[in-house]
């Protein structure tokens, strides 16, 4: 989920939680630009083309729930964006999640 404002070129907080019984490590967030012909539907889960890569430490919500959240800034204004994320416990990282789409300041939906 997206959270906070969003202006032109910066999402202020996406934010994610994942639940797992072993400790999670590490999440990998993935973002990229939408186009027209490439739209999230399309998405592949093993798809590697274009994405942005950022790491992530996360947060322990007790309860074997653990948060993620980042700012994603540098952003073209009026654009729709896609992001997945992949959490890492002491079995690896898992599968990318479901793709989510956001939008900057002036984006059509």
């Amino acid at each position: 989920r997206v959270s906070g404002s969003m202006n032109e070129r910066k999402i202020e907080a996406c934010e994610w939680v994942t639940e797992s019984i072993s400790p999670v490590t590490n999440f990998k967030l993935q973002y990229k630009e939408e186009d027209s012909y490439y739209s999230i539907n399309a998405i592949i889960k093993d798809d590697t083309d274009n994405w942005t890569e950022v790491q992530v430490v996360p947060q322990s919500n007790g309860d074997h729930y653990y948060a993620g959240r980042y700012t994603i800034d540098k952003l073209s204004p009026a654009k729709n964006y896609v992001a997945r994320v992949a959490s890492k416990n002491d079995y690896g990282y898992s599968k990318f999640s479901q793709a989510f789409r956001f939008g900057t300041k002036g984006a059509g939906n």
